[in-house]
């Protein structure tokens, strides 16, 4: 029997999970599948980028813009940069570095808004625009199979998370 102080042992803290939520195993597993599959997903564009001399974070920083102008919607209007940040999933401050080189690159134009001169807004520049059709059409001429899904167990098929 464990003396007060004791770190417990590794059966019984799953036996109190699982007594306590009986899907916290599941809902593990999901995560841990979810995790690998965004690695490989982040893989796969990261080699897609590199052909155009763009980082995986900056290509989806182009290729966010695009779909938003281009989509189903066709929105021609900038995306605030804390949407931009919040859409990616990063921190402001990397987002603040990805717009900058990206602008200095000429592939982002910022657009003023009249009623908030603090505000960042970006629009895909029409040098963006091309880098990413250039990307797609690369990507549509590749002979690499599309990304396999994860295994059910949380690895992936014959590639180390």
């Amino acid at each position: 029997m464990p003396k007060f102080g004791d770190p417990p042992q590794p059966q019984a803290r799953l036996a109190a999970s699982a007594d306590s939520r009986p899907d916290a195993s599941e809902q593990i597993g999901a995560a841990c599948r979810l995790a690998v599959a965004g690695k490989l997903a982040m893989r796969e564009i990261a080699v897609w980028a590199c052909d155009f001399a763009l980082g995986e974070s900056e290509f989806r920083v182009l290729w966010l813009l695009f779909q938003h102008q281009h989509g189903r919607a066709r929105q021609s209007q900038a995306l605030d940069q804390t949407e931009l940040a919040e859409r990616l999933a990063v921190s402001a401050a990397q987002l603040s570095g990805l717009v900058e080189r990206l602008r200095k690159r000429e592939m982002l134009d910022r657009v003023l808004d009249g009623g908030d001169r603090r505000r960042q807004l970006w629009r895909l520049a029409p040098a963006g625009e091309a880098l990413v059709l250039a990307v797609v059409a690369s990507v549509a001429a590749s002979e690499v199979p599309p990304l396999a899904p994860p295994f059910e167990g949380g690895g992936s098929q014959g590639v180390a998370a």
